[in-house]
C-alpha cells in the first residue's frame, strides 16, 4: 500500500477524517445552540475506556462572554472571535484514563464540527500552556 499525498486520492471516509478544518482565526459569526447540540450529539459516540465517559460538556455561544473569557487567558486572542466555545471538563476521579477519554471526545467533536462545515481550534485552558501563532 502506498501513502497518498493528495486529498482527492482518498476514499470518501478518509476524506472526512483528513478534512477536519483547523482555524487560524474566526469571523465572529455566532453558532446557534441547536447546531452546537447537534455537534455534541454526533460526538457523544466517542469511545471511552470502560464506557465510563468521565466528562461534562459546556457550550458557550454568547459573543460577549467569549470575549470576556478571551481576556482572561494568555491564548485568548486565538478564540476571541469564535462563534462558540465547547469546553470538555474531565473528572479524574471517575477514571484513571480520563485524559485518553477526553482526547477521544475532543477528536469526535472536531470531526463532527468539521462534517457540519465548521473550523475548530483546540486550546488547553491551563495557564501553563501558552500558544503562539505565526
Amino acid at each position: 500500500m502506498t501513502w497518498c499525498t493528495r486529498l482527492e486520492e482518498y476514499d470518501s471516509l478518509k476524506r472526512i477524517i483528513a478534512g477536519v478544518k483547523y482555524a487560524r482565526r474566526f469571523t465572529g459569526e455566532r453558532i446557534e445552540l441547536p447546531e452546537l447540540i447537534n455537534i455534541i450529539e454526533l460526538a457523544r459516540w466517542a469511545p471511552s475506556i470502560g464506557h465510563i465517559q468521565p466528562w461534562e460538556v459546556i457550550i458557550m455561544n454568547e459573543p460577549r462572554e467569549i470575549k470576556r473569557l478571551a481576556r482572561l487567558h494568555p491564548a485568548g486572542y486565538l478564540f476571541e472571535q469564535a462563534g462558540a466555545l465547547i469546553f470538555i471538563v474531565l473528572d479524574p476521579d471517575q477514571s484513571p484514563h480520563y485524559m485518553i477519554d477526553g482526547g477521544s471526545l475532543t477528536a469526535y467533536i472536531a470531526l463532527a464540527a468539521s462534517i457540519k462545515g465548521y473550523a475548530i481550534i483546540i486550546v488547553n485552558l491551563e495557564d501553563s500552556h501558552v500558544y503562539k501563532t505565526e
